[in-house]
């Protein structure tokens, strides 16, 4: 008995596109309409598998904004920096340094490789402002005379000593400039006159053209023209 294969090959075909699988694809191929807002718009009714559904928040109100920026914190690499945060990347400013007090100690000790020897015999009371103290003031060194001295003050309050080898600052020994570090001066000091507020006096720089004008030139050597 011979059989029709087109029947066949039809019935088969009829029996697969009743299947579920079949159907579900027959929806989904059906067109889907994009919803946007809720609403369905005429362009987009034939997109059919593109077809998309889009869900729009609703627009943030400046209140709801204020408040997430109020509660926001501070992560490492963001653009965004809350009030009162020092921002990437910036060290915090050092604190300023106190200045170092105005001290001129004499000692009846000879000087050493960093200090005096001995204790001081004798402190020169000076105190800020420098401004109270712009004018020479002398200073007596009683009884014995002095060894060596330490003078320390900021660079800004302008301070020296004019050191002499005999009382009421008189013949002048040594001139000593007050360095905020410490420094021996060392002699024979019976009195010192002490005075703050002197500016600072920047030396001209050198002429090396005068120099240079100055210099003898080389004498041509025997037989050159």
């Amino acid at each position: 008995m011979r059989l029709n294969t087109a029947a066949v090959f039809a019935t088969a075909l009829s029996a697969l596109y009743t299947t579920p699988a079949c159907a579900q694809r027959q929806r989904i191929a059906q067109t889907t309409p994009a919803m946007v807002d809720g609403a369905v718009h005429a362009e987009d009714a034939q997109k059919g598998n593109n077809a998309m559904i889009e869900s729009v928040l609703p627009p943030a109100n400046a209140s709801s904004l204020n408040a997430a920026s109020a509660n926001a914190t501070f992560i490492p690499g963001s653009d965004v920096v809350p009030t009162g945060q020092p921002a990437p990347g910036t060290a915090p400013k050092p604190p300023k340094k106190a200045p170092i007090p105005i001290t001129a100690l004499l000692y009846a000790g000879s000087p050493g490789p960093k200090q005096c020897r001995g204790s001081p015999m004798m402190r020169i009371p000076i105190a800020r402002p420098v401004s109270n103290t712009t004018a020479p003031q002398c200073y007596n060194i009683p009884r014995t005379p002095a060894n060596c001295g330490t003078f320390m003050a900021e660079k800004e309050d302008g301070c020296e000593a004019r050191v002499f080898a005999d009382w009421n600052c008189q013949e002048f020994e040594n001139l000593v400039v007050f360095m905020p570090e410490l420094r021996t001066v060392g002699g024979i000091i019976r009195s010192v006159e002490v005075r703050c507020g002197v500016e600072a006096v920047e030396p001209a720089p050198l002429n090396m053209g005068a120099l240079g004008a100055a210099q003898p030139k080389p004498k041509p050597k025997p037989g050159s023209r």
